[in-house]
């Protein structure tokens, strides 16, 4: 198995980057020392936070779900129908075998329809979401209950499948990806490192006892020229392209895309984009959740180095509310990375924003709510600055919150929507308004 930590070769590309963000011409030995020690300092931040979300709150978790065991039950086996306040429901599962530390396999398949009867569990690898719902549309949308097992990007396939077919039923997760900020932001928890038994009823029986929360999605159309730079994903290459009708635009195109986490543009998009491209070159050396979140951030450390600011030729215009006037945000240019959050969790349940009072009155900021449709708008600074963020002692810049958002950017620049990266050519432009409200499932205490 391939060590996630960096190598004599990584440390020393590491000290090169450092070197280049601070000026240094002349690599002395005694400046290779002091670069050194600030190399390993860096690293030893961003790998605490790491470890501290691959085996401290997994722990913690353990011994929460011990403590609770007695109290979870299931009473409808094998019938694909649950029994929630008033009401019967039928569940749907979806499986996605591939989604972080790829978990859900066919023993997962088997676990679930020990509990529910085979026709309501669906292996995302092997199924269409959209002919799985097809025959469930006409029902009432508090008749049908989904449980999604995967990551953020597999819950966003399946609300997009459903606002599709206009059936809006309400949706629970079993948290499986990376980062699951989605999940937790919801009460499902933060992830998966295996699968019991106990796990599945657990799950079942919080699908039919959770209350429904109305979850603010939002649409993303990135204005820009028709090729992409570098390696796009499979969500930027399948996502409706429209022709910009003014003659103005004509070598430009629109695409659109559906957010339901956060958008970020700059350093945090180059870090995120790395990480993809090695997962889809190496997918074996990613089967495990708490070594990809160590890996993420090992990557997060190299690729912090490599930013770059994002000068005078950024313009970010903002709107809090429905029918105010857009403003200006100030943007710094030495910044090296733009947030834009609809959840309070960020890259694997680090909490980005969180502003002090001082700074809530003077930005007079609400706090962070799921149904409130607005935006936190947010900025990183540098290198040491996104360290700090991921081991929790410090947080983002807060800039604004916003209800519609305008992004004009002048220079090439990696983007990402929900974990799914790319690099824009430029110029473009970055347009977020508010699509509307999902129904989404809420336990009534943390998984």
């Amino acid at each position: 198995m391939m060590s996630p930590f960096p190598t004599q070769e990584d440390i020393g590309n590491i000290v090169r980057s450092i070197a280049d963000a601070l000026g240094v011409v002349d690599i002395s030995e005694s400046n290779v020392w002091l670069l050194s020690m600030l190399a390993g300092i860096i690293a030893t931040i961003f790998l605490a936070g790491a470890m501290q979300e691959c085996f401290f709150l997994p722990l913690r978790r353990k011994f929460n779900a011990d403590r609770l065991k007695q109290k979870a039950s299931w009473t409808c086996p094998n019938t694909g129908v649950i029994t929630v306040p008033d009401k019967r429901v039928t569940a749907i599962v979806f499986i996605n075998s591939k989604s972080g530390g790829q978990l859900g396999g066919d023993e997962m398949m088997q676990l679930f329809k020990k509990y529910l009867h085979g026709t309501q569990v669906f292996d995302l690898a092997n199924t269409n979401p959209r002919e799985a719902l097809e025959p469930y549309k006409h029902n009432h949308v508090s008749r049908v209950r989904i449980l999604c097992c995967g990551g953020d990007g597999t819950v966003g396939w399946i609300l997009g499948v459903c606002r599709d077919l206009n059936a809006h039923f309400p949706v629970g997760v079993f948290p499986l990806g990376t980062g699951n900020d989605l999940a937790r932001s919801i009460n499902w928890g933060s992830g998966m490192n295996c699968v019991r038994p106990y796990d599945v009823e657990r799950y079942l029986s919080a699908l039919k006892g959770s209350h429904v929360l109305k979850y603010d999605q939002w649409r993303v159309e990135v204005h820009g020229p028709k090729s992409l730079s570098g390696e796009s994903l499979d969500k930027v290459e399948a996502a409706a392209a429209l022709e910009v009708s003014n003659p103005s635009f004509a070598s430009q195109q629109i695409k659109v895309f559906t957010m339901n986490n956060y958008f970020s543009m700059g350093v945090d998009g180059d870090i995120a984009l790395n990480f993809h491209n090695e997962r889809i070159r190496h997918p074996e050396r990613f089967t495990s959740q708490r070594m990809n979140v160590i890996k993420y951030a090992v990557m997060g450390f190299e690729g912090a180095f490599e930013g770059v600011p994002l000068g005078s030729g950024l313009r970010v215009e903002a709107s809090r509310g429905p029918g105010e006037a857009a403003k200006d945000l100030p943007i710094n240019p030495l910044w090296k990375g733009i947030i834009v959050g609809n959840v309070p969790y960020y890259q694997g349940g680090k909490t980005f924003s969180d502003p002090d009072r001082a700074a809530r009155k003077k930005l007079s900021l609400t706090e962070c709510s799921l149904s409130d449709q607005r935006l936190e708008i947010m900025a990183v600074s540098g290198t040491l600055h996104i360290g700090m963020v991921h081991l929790q002692v410090d947080k983002a810049i807060p800039l604004s919150q916003s209800n519609s958002l305008t992004l004009n950017i002048h220079d090439d620049i990696a983007m990402q929507v929900d974990g799914e990266p790319w690099r824009q050519r430029g110029p473009s432009k970055v347009v977020i308004t508010h699509l509307g409200a999902y129904p989404m499932l809420r336990p009534r205490r943390s998984l």
